[in-house]
């Protein structure tokens, strides 16, 4: 290897169009911070369903479970940095999300075709 590499002549990856008014950066992330954004990964949501024939009528029977496991992993931290730093982050009042996510929900529907 060289001491020193002259990269005056080099120039960008001529394939990989950069969008106008873009930038790429790097940003270095702890492990924690990676760790928070997998849990969100393991949120499982099940779907059953059963058609039943009746002659001329079709009916469609289903159950929904969100969250099936009950993971109640952070959706948002704040970051901002004061009293309830590193808090999960809550904008309800202003009819925003909730920080942590719901917990499991059961749904049941049905659908008549005749």
């Amino acid at each position: 290897m060289r001491k020193e590499y002259d990269f005056s002549k080099g120039r960008r990856n001529p394939y990989v169009k950069a969008s106008k008014g873009k930038t790429r950066i790097t940003i270095r992330v702890d492990d924690d911070i990676l760790a928070w954004f997998r849990d969100r990964v393991n949120e499982l949501d099940l779907r059953f369903s059963k058609v039943l024939r009746f002659r001329n009528v079709r009916t469609k029977i289903s159950l929904d479970m969100y969250n099936a496991l009950n993971n109640s992993s952070l959706v948002a931290v704040n970051s901002t940095y004061g009293p309830a730093w590193q808090h999960p982050a809550s904008d309800n009042a202003v009819g925003g999300v909730d920080p942590i996510l719901p917990g499991r929900l059961v749904q049941f529907g049905g659908r008549i075709t005749f």
